[in-house]
C-alpha cells in the first residue's frame, strides 16, 4: 500500500486537532503552520472531513476547527476513506500477464485483494486516541 500526501496530511492534521484541548477549536492557519502544510491544501482536505462529520467548524474570535467526534471514535480508516485513499497493494511486475482464461485476472489477484482487506481492517482498529496514547507512553504507531 502506498499512502499519498493527501492521506498523510489528513492524518497529521486530525492528530493535531485530537491533541488540542477537548472542545477547543484550532484555526486552520495554526494547524497548517504546525504541520508545515499549505493552508490552501488543508482547506481542501477539511472540506471533505467536515462534509463527512469528522470535523466541525466554529466561527468567531475563538473559531476554527474541532473534531466532530471523540478521538476514540475516529479511526485511521475513517480519515483515509474520506480523503479517497485506497487500500490496494501496488504490485509492479511487468512479467505477469493477464490471463484470458481467468477473465483478465492474474494468478495473484486474490492474494493482493486479501492483503488490501487486511490493511483496511487494521486501519479500522486504530483510533486517533490510540495513537496519542501510544505517543504519550513513548510508543510509535507505525503508520505515519
Amino acid at each position: 500500500m502506498r499512502l499519498t500526501t493527501k492521506g498523510r496530511y489528513a492524518l497529521r492534521a486530525m492528530l493535531r486537532l485530537a491533541s488540542n484541548d477537548p472542545g477547543g477549536s484550532m484555526p486552520l492557519r495554526e494547524i497548517a503552520e504546525a504541520e508545515e502544510i499549505s493552508v490552501q491544501y488543508l482547506n481542501q482536505l477539511f472540506f471533505l472531513l467536515r462534509k463527512a462529520g469528522l470535523v466541525k467548524s466554529r466561527r468567531g474570535p475563538k473559531g476554527g476547527f474541532l473534531l466532530g467526534r471523540d478521538p476514540d471514535q475516529i479511526t485511521i480508516k475513517d480519515i483515509l476513506d474520506v480523503v479517497g485513499e485506497g487500500y490496494g497493494v501496488a504490485v509492479s511486475d511487468d512479467e505477469e500477464q493477464e490471463s484470458p482464461e481467468t477473465g483478465g485476472h492474474t494468478a495473484g489477484d486474490g492474494l493482493w485483494m486479501g492483503a488490501a482487506a487486511t490493511v483496511e481492517s487494521y486501519f479500522a482498529t486504530i483510533t486517533l486516541a490510540k495513537i496519542l496514547t501510544d505517543r504519550e507512553s513513548g510508543k510509535q504507531t507505525a503508520i505515519l
